[in-house]
């Protein structure tokens, strides 16, 4: 008989949270169950009992079981696939490319490189440091906020694209699911305008997908794909893979940003070793396969859907505020308007997330965004609807507290 999710689930799965802290914010680190946390550290303990032994005959192999697991849970061939520490790994291989390309002169200065502004803040910290000496053009598609339908997101890329005409755009990068705003982008919409506008490459950050969303890489016209296994696979932190479509480019091309003893033998092998550190969460991800699927990923999906929808409508339609995107474009994150109320008294949203943390015992993530305060809603298997409702009472607990104090 299958645990019912929600609070069964945390206390069957999840008993090593702390107690009495309720826990809405998922989407930052992700959670690792008690039986994965207890299988990487059996990993890391082979290792302390016995490294040579371990990294001769057991390491590669594990990592090439993760690689084989993750292949056919998201559709690819394994040997497209490799594992890195996280998402930002996986951009880095890519600018490094292009810096390469810069430095060769295989790129002139005034190549565009193509984002959107709701990239996350590392990757595209990442990419002004790799090409924007080199004289790339980094180009953002103001997207809209919030996003009525895929057609808003749609009608901004091809806008953009129009002022581009003429211009090599070497390299586009587009999510899949944005973190902040959350959204999941209209992909192959996006894609097939970006080939019909001759972009070169298209690299998809997908950090927010696997676990989260189904995820089917073969149905992506992308040259490169990146994703979290720790935030909604369950692994312990932290582990991602990367996929390259080009097996050939991923042997001579595309290199781990930490160079080791295995530099230039493929970057299968570079980011099988890059020095002796802890690969016992990589060497967990048939495992963490094997939890998901045992509860049934389908299953997963829809009631982390469900439930954080339906706290959104609920805080919205409560605080008369504004949601981020419509339910079509949404998985397991969502944004909701907090209450103005609080636009007035706290400049930094840091201070109303340690007032919710200290004095309700609840971790959420407010934000600000265009001079309003919202907040990015996560749910997993480990939450119920009484943990949101416990949420909406505090705010409105924070909101009266500052309407008596005016008083």
């Amino acid at each position: 008989t299958k645990v019912p999710f929600g609070k069964a689930t945390k206390e069957a799965f999840f008993p090593d949270h702390k107690k009495g802290v309720t826990r809405l914010n998922h989407g930052s680190f992700g959670s690792a169950p008690a039986s994965l946390v207890a299988k990487k550290n059996e990993y890391a303990q082979r290792w302390y009992e016995q490294p040579d032994e371990h990294y001769f005959y057991e390491l590669e192999g594990t990592l090439k079981n993760g690689t084989v697991a993750l292949g056919k849970f998201i559709n690819c061939d394994p040997e497209n696939l490799v594992l890195v520490d996280n998402a930002t790994t996986g951009a880095v291989i890519v600018a490094q490319l292009l810096q390469t390309e810069f430095a060769k002169g295989q790129c002139e200065p005034g190549t565009v490189i193509l984002s959107h502004s709701f990239i996350y803040g590392a990757v595209k910290n990442i990419f002004l440091h790799y090409t924007a000496s080199f004289g790339a053009e980094i180009v953002e598609v103001p997207l809209p906020f919030p996003v009525i339908d895929e057609d808003h997101i749609i009608s901004a890329y091809e806008k953009t694209l129009e002022t581009l005409k003429g211009k090599r755009i070497r390299l586009a990068i587009v999510d899949h699911i944005s973190s902040i705003p959350s959204i999941i982008f209209p992909l192959a919409a996006v894609t097939a305008l970006l080939r019909a506008h001759n972009t070169q490459e298209i690299f998809v950050d997908g950090a927010h997908v696997v676990g989260a969303i189904p995820l089917d890489i073969q149905s992506i016209d992308c040259d490169y794909y990146t994703s979290n296994c720790h935030k909604w696979l369950f692994c312990p932190v932290s582990v991602a893979f990367f996929y390259t479509r080009g097996r050939e480019r991923a042997e001579k091309d595309l290199h781990h940003p930490i160079i080791s003893h295995n530099y230039g033998k493929g970057l299968w092998a570079e980011s099988a070793w890059i020095a002796t550190r802890d690969y016992s969460s990589m060497q967990c991800v048939p495992d963490a396969i094997a939890f998901v699927e045992s509860l049934g990923a389908a299953e997963i999906c829809a009631y982390n859907h469900e439930l954080v929808w339906s706290a959104t409508r609920k805080m919205a339609a409560t605080w008369g505020t504004k949601i981020g995107a419509p339910e079509s474009m949404v998985g397991t994150l969502s944004l909701i308007q907090l209450p103005q109320k609080l636009n007035a008294h706290f400049e930094d949203p840091l201070v109303l997330r340690k007032i919710i943390r200290d004095e309700y015992c609840i971790e959420f993530f407010p934000f600000l965004l265009n001079g309003e305060y919202w907040m990015r809603l996560s749910a997993q298997i480990y939450n119920s609807e009484e943990d949101y409702d416990l949420l909406l009472r505090a705010i409105n607990s924070v909101v009266d507290s500052l309407e008596s104090s005016k008083q």
